[in-house]
């Protein structure tokens, strides 16, 4: 879960320190379990603050279907990628 991360006011700064570090250009954000609206909104404002700073991606996997955790104006706002997950919960492969 990112909860303890979308109140942490040093992660978005962290994160890009590891990327920097790797030579990295982006950040998914694999949060599948436990969606929180209010963490996720949250999450993804402070991150995207800081990763358009550095010109640096965030990008996020997201259900097939929609979840009323997802802030989807909030996420074009901030998110340079979804990423659709097809597997998992709800999803059967036939």
């Amino acid at each position: 879960s990112y909860g303890g991360a979308s109140s942490d006011p040093s992660f978005a700064s962290n994160v890009l320190t590891v990327l920097d570090q790797f030579g990295l250009q982006g950040f998914d954000i694999d949060w599948e379990m436990g969606l929180d609206p209010t963490l996720l909104a949250s999450l993804l404002t402070n991150m995207a603050q800081t990763f358009q700073q550095k010109n640096a991606k965030l990008t996020l996997d997201v259900w097939p279907f929609s979840s009323p955790a997802y802030n989807y104006p909030l996420m074009a706002k901030t998110l340079n990628q979804l990423n659709i997950m097809s597997y998992g919960p709800g999803c059967p492969i036939e």
